[in-house]
């Protein structure tokens, strides 16, 4: 199985390498399973993030503080607990649902149409990049890996930079934040990065699958894949209010 950037994927990467699954076993995972299981977890998420505009606010101000410091926890123990990914996964799309389905209604309050707009947008580079990955077009590549790692180590870095002049030069931060060009394309980028990172999901996916993982790591490989289609959802959104908010 290929290095992955997704922390899900990395932990099962761990127990091929370690010849978990050579353990005889009569149901193992399957395509198809990993395909229901990811669209029940997406659909999940979406219907989630519909729920949260007829939540009372009392109720739903503290799922979202739950969903957004407990997200990283859910897909931590959903990890290293496989048997318990079924429920964890479920949890993870629900609190992922409300806080981006929260976020969405508010950014959707000013710039209509933003939020449904960014959902067909990901629809389609998901649908995309699986027919690609499934005709053998594009490959994760050992360098493909590398790069995104890189990438995202570099975006780790540039996150705390830009936090830090936030506080010690916030004109200069305000700045940056108002360069319409160089908002597009770091915006861009990152959907982009978004894309590369869902081939190399498919292809540890499909890895997983060759090596005869027991059934139940089903959900493990579609919470790895709403982990990126929710990066990927949040970059284009991020995207378009910029390039919204720039035509008012």
């Amino acid at each position: 199985m290929r290095q992955s950037s997704n922390p899900v994927f990395r932990n099962m990467q761990k127990n091929v390498d370690s010849g978990i699954y050579s353990e005889v076993t009569t149901k193992t995972a399957s395509w198809g399973g990993i395909i229901s299981k990811t669209i029940f977890l997406v659909l999940l998420t979406i219907a989630a993030g519909v729920g949260s505009f007829f939540i009372p606010e009392p109720v739903l101000l503290p799922l979202i503080l739950v969903g957004a410091f407990g997200s990283a926890i859910l897909v931590f123990f959903a990890m290293i607990f496989p048997k318990g990914a079924m429920v964890l996964s479920m949890l993870y799309a629900i609190f992922q649902g409300l806080l981006y389905g929260t976020l969405t209604g508010m950014v959707n309050f000013y710039l209509p149409g933003v939020g449904m707009m960014a959902l067909v947008g990901t629809f389609a580079i998901v649908g995309v990049m699986a027919f690609l990955h499934a005709i053998g077009a594009v490959r994760a590549t050992p360098f493909l890996v590398r790069f995104v790692m890189g990438a995202l180590i570099s975006i780790l870095i540039g996150s705390i930079v830009l936090l830090i002049i936030r506080f010690s030069a916030p004109d200069f931060h305000l700045s940056i934040l108002n360069n319409y060009p160089l908002m597009i394309i770091v915006f861009s980028a990152l959907v982009i990065l978004g894309a590369i990172m869902l081939i190399i999901d498919f292809d540890n996916a499909k890895n997983l699958v060759a090596s005869g993982a027991p059934k139940m790591y089903e959900w493990q490989v579609g919470l790895g894949i709403l982990v990126t289609v929710i990066w990927i959802y949040l970059q284009i959104l991020r995207l378009l209010v910029v390039i919204m908010g720039n035509r008012r």
